[in-house]
Parts: C-alpha cells; sequence; structure tokens
C-alpha cells in the first residue's frame, strides 16, 4: 500500500470514528448487547426506516423477551404486533422460523461462530457481521448499500463502480474496520452515510475527509 493510500485509509477511519463520538444518532437498540434483541432488532429494521422500528420497540421486546416467547406466539398475533412497521406476516414467518431453529439446535441462544450465525434462516452477511460486531464484539465490516455508497464514492478509481457483492469491496471494507473500534466504526459509517453523505445531495461541505475524496473532486472541477 503506497503512502497516499494508506493516508485515505486512516483519514476515513479517523472521520467516522469523529463523526460517531460527535454526531451519532440515539436508537434504543443501541443500548444493548444482547444477541437475542440484536439479532431481532436487524430483522425487524428491514426494509423499513428505524423511526418506525423504534415506535413498536419497547412494547415488543416487553412481551417477547426470548425466542421461545416468539415460538409459542401464534404468527398472526405476531403480525399483528409489528404491522406498524410493514411486510408483518413475511416478518412473523421468518421470526416464528428464527425461533424455532434457534431453540432446537442452540438451545435458544444465539451461536457465536459466524458460520453458524450464516447458517440462521433469514441471515445474510450483514445481519451476521452485526450480530458479530455489535453482539460479539467481533471485527466484521457491517456492509450494506449505504457502506458500498460511500466507499464507491470516497475511493473512487476502481472501487467507484463495485457492488455490494464485490470481493475486492468487502476486502477492503474489513481493512477499514479498526480492532477495537468495530462497533463505533460499524454504526459511525451507518450515520455518516445518512446524515453527510446521504444518496441524494451529500453534504460534502461538512465532510470532514472531503479533500480526500474522489467524489467531491469530480463535482468540483
Amino acid at each position: 500500500m503506497d503512502d497516499a493510500t494508506n493516508k485515505k485509509r486512516k483519514v476515513f477511519v479517523s472521520t467516522i470514528l469523529t463523526f460517531w463520538n460527535t454526531d451519532r444518532r440515539d436508537f434504543p437498540w443501541r443500548h444493548t448487547r444482547d444477541p437475542y434483541v440484536i439479532l431481532i432488532t436487524e430483522i425487524l429494521l428491514r426494509r423499513t426506516t428505524a423511526g418506525h422500528v423504534k415506535k413498536i420497540y419497547d412494547k415488543f421486546f416487553v412481551k417477547y423477551k426470548c425466542f421461545e416467547d416468539i415460538l409459542k406466539t401464534p404468527k398472526s398475533e405476531i403480525a399483528k404486533d409489528i404491522k406498524e412497521i410493514g411486510l408483518s406476516n413475511q416478518r412473523a414467518e421468518q421470526l416464528k422460523e428464527l425461533a424455532r431453529v434457534v431453540i432446537n439446535d442452540y438451545g435458544g441462544r444465539v451461536p457465536r461462530n459466524r458460520k453458524a450465525i450464516l447458517d440462521l434462516p433469514g441471515v445474510g452477511k450483514y445481519t451476521c457481521a452485526a450480530v458479530m460486531c455489535l453482539a460479539f464484539g467481533k471485527k466484521a465490516a457491517m456492509v450494506d448499500a449505504n457502506f458500498v455508497r460511500v466507499i464507491n464514492r470516497y475511493f473512487g478509481g476502481s472501487y467507484e463502480n463495485l457492488n455490494y457483492n464485490h470481493k475486492a469491496l468487502w476486502e477492503l471494507a474489513e481493512t477499514l474496520v479498526p480492532g477495537g473500534k468495530c462497533r463505533d466504526f460499524n454504526l459511525g459509517l451507518m450515520d455518516f452515510s445518512a446524515i453527510i453523505c446521504a444518496p441524494r445531495k451529500p453534504k460534502c461541505e461538512k465532510c470532514g475527509m472531503s479533500k480526500l475524496c474522489s467524489y467531491y473532486e469530480k463535482c468540483s472541477t
């Protein structure tokens, strides 16, 4: 890695960590390391907004304290409880199947092994990384569409048009996650991508790394 590339990566990580410390958003699920709560919340957050999930969060986890509570509750009742966030029948079915497998195969506890988590029904690479990082403190890149957008824009060049499934993008993402700061970095990048490097009208003038950003350089010429 040449000095310029190394500097660019260091500035990226430093900017994201600083943003987390000064401008992070607050959601109730960020105040727990409970693997059950984190895994279920990730399923609830799919294809909806954090604001919608926030409205049902407390009530949901008061009623469903563990996988056993989900498994013993009729799907129709679960769907009714999460109706406000959308896709309620589909989510209820996913939650029931997930609860069944975790109870039958792992005694009702979320496994700590990455492969075992990935093998759970309805769990993909992002959700697995979220559980590994946020619940178990393991180094993992929580790569989603927002993560990809920031990488595409900032690093540019050979990374400019890489999609979610490209190996090189995942390799870069994994190298960016700082040891011991996995949670701060992933959540910081999530918030940065929502507030600063937004899909439309990014706030480049407020970005701490715009001077090294390939996207900003293009837009400024």
